[in-house]
């Protein structure tokens, strides 16, 4: 049964004016918000409280706009934002290390956390296979680390995610990847 939000509103409504005019790597003529917006039904039909779900809505903030931990404090609290932190890359780092320290704080990390990373996840590889179905192998001409590179990361997630937890969200990360291997010959 769906229940009006507050909470919900706020961050979807806070995402989409940060987000405003960007648009997703797989597919440029699709706005970027759809991305946060699919990983907030990703964790709500998993059963996660409504500050999981905010925080999946906004959790690429920090990382991709000039919003900052403290307004993002101010607007939805330290809980909120302590979530959006935990799954925030260090873009000041080269992309492999970025992407090792990601990783090494996502295995040792509460399960809430686990569940954003492992729904952003399962939305982008849902996005890169739609696009493959269109354009094939050009798909990973998007990526600058290719595509075994990018996938390798998604395969690394995965394993961080399932250290430790076992969760229906897990499975179905699981479950996207295996489409991924056998769509792609991987």
């Amino acid at each position: 049964m769906y229940t009006f939000s507050p909470l919900i509103e706020r961050a979807v409504r806070t995402a989409m004016r940060l987000h405003d005019g960007d648009m997703r790597k797989t597919d440029p003529d699709v706005p970027y918000v759809t991305h946060l917006i699919h990983v907030g039904f990703i964790l709500q039909g998993q059963g996660f409280r409504e500050s999981v779900v905010a925080a999946g809505l906004l959790h690429d903030t920090l990382e991709d706009t000039e919003y900052t931990v403290e307004e993002l404090t101010a607007d939805f609290g330290e809980e909120i934002a302590s979530m959006v932190t935990a799954v925030t890359e260090e873009k000041h780092w080269r992309w492999e290390e970025r992407k090792k320290r990601y990783l090494a704080g996502i295995v040792h990390a509460p399960p809430e956390i686990k569940a954003i990373c492992a729904a952003d996840k399962i939305h982008n590889l849902s996005s890169i296979l739609a696009t493959h179905a269109l354009i094939g192998d050009d798909v990973w001409r998007k990526f600058a680390r290719g595509k075994q590179r990018t996938l390798d990361f998604y395969y690394q997630a995965l394993d961080a995610v399932a250290t430790g937890w076992d969760h229906p969200i897990v499975e179905a990360y699981r479950a996207v990847v295996e489409d991924v291997q056998r769509e792609m010959g991987e």
